[in-house]
């Protein structure tokens, strides 16, 4: 059609044009915004806290073994992993690693955990977890700071490099490491979605989605500031992100999508996900608490305080009994969490009115 200024029909056509343009920002707006008011949302009873145990020095990552309910501790600062029994909560043994163990992924079906250690030990341990002893070690050239796993395939991908980051990957099965190809530099972390099999990787401020059997980007995810921990719930399909600049993103892993971004308090950054229960559960070491939301709605379900603890550093969940596992500095110990007592409070407590934050400059909620 050819426009005819003179008639009014571009002016028209303009108008609509522009209306359509105010519609689509409108929604993104929303979206981006959309999160649960929170003033007064519940706090667990301190009775939700079950014990805690005595571990290593420096205690970090956490993973859980839903076959055996044994959980695995690194202890940076001991050079060691403890093992917890999930249904007496004590130690059962400590393995002595070497270096300084800092992160560690579970492969069920070998039944072994691998540990990564820093500077001066450039190794890769793996845990038998029926003996509950090294069976064996893996030579890298560079440290390892960071690992996540596919349990399905038994591939793992490490963070390795000394100057600057390179992803490796360790099949869990032959134990031959490979430098992985196209992936992106001076990557933050590591997340696998072994349902649609992508991967998911932290850089600058966005997540860089591959295809995990061709390791070709699919699709950037445009972030607000530097992902600093990533999850994935293979029950949902969706992605959980925490910022430098504390926000939780809730991406859909189909579309590559942000759903919704909700702010965080500072220091909020460890994610840990049942996929069963669909609750995330995030911990902030400067507010020394838990919050736990819910996966679906963004909504902030409840607010476990752990200041009497310690310092909470990485975080944990067994999909089974939803009992949740806090690494806790300070006291070397790791703290754990009845998931499931805040189910019983009353939901008439619960204010899902989505508005203005009184302390906020916008309508981003905020945690108190």
């Amino acid at each position: 059609m050819r426009i005819n200024y003179r008639t009014g029909l571009w002016h028209e056509f303009h108008a609509i044009i522009l209306m359509c343009i105010c519609i689509a920002c409108c929604i993104t707006s929303t979206i981006a915004i959309a999160g649960p008011e929170i003033d007064n949302h519940p706090i667990l009873p301190e009775d939700a806290i079950i014990t805690t145990v005595a571990v290593g020095n420096s205690p970090g990552e956490i993973a859980v073994d839903e076959g055996t309910s044994q959980i695995y501790v690194t202890n940076y600062s001991s050079g060691s992993v403890s093992v917890i029994d999930g249904h007496e909560h004590k130690v059962l043994a400590t393995i002595d690693v070497g270096g300084h163990p800092n992160h560690l992924a579970l492969i069920p079906d070998l039944k072994q955990v691998f540990v990564t250690n820093e500077d001066p030990d450039q190794y890769v341990s793996i845990i038998d977890i029926k003996t509950n002893t090294i069976c064996n070690k893996i030579p890298m050239e560079n440290r390892s700071f960071g690992i996540s796993a596919n349990p399905d395939s038994g591939i793992l991908y490490l963070l390795t490099g000394a100057n600057e980051v390179n992803t490796c990957i360790l099949d869990a099965n032959t134990h031959a490491v490979s430098r992985m190809k196209n992936a992106p530099d001076n990557t933050m972390c590591i997340a696998v979605n072994s349902t649609a099999k992508r991967l998911y990787f932290a850089v600058d401020n966005e997540i860089a989605v591959f295809d995990e059997k061709s390791s070709v980007t699919i699709a950037p995810i445009q972030l607000g500031s530097l992902p600093l921990a990533i999850a994935f719930n293979p029950a949902t399909n969706r992605v959980f992100a925490t910022t430098f600049d504390n926000h939780l993103y809730i991406i859909d892993g189909i579309k590559n999508t942000v759903i919704m971004k909700i702010a965080l308090a500072k220091g909020a950054y460890p994610i840990a996900i049942n996929p069963v229960t669909d609750q995330v559960f995030i911990s902030s070491y400067k507010e020394k608490k838990v919050y736990v939301f819910d996966g679906m709605s963004g909504k902030l379900n409840v607010t476990v305080s752990v200041s009497k603890q310690g310092i909470p550093a990485k975080i944990s969940v067994n999909p089974k009994t939803n009992l949740l596992y806090v690494s806790m500095h300070e006291t070397n110990s790791v703290c754990i969490i009845n998931g499931n007592d805040y189910l019983t409070l009353d939901e008439m407590t619960f204010r899902p009115l989505w508005h203005k934050h009184p302390r906020s400059s916008d309508d981003t909620p905020r945690i108190p």
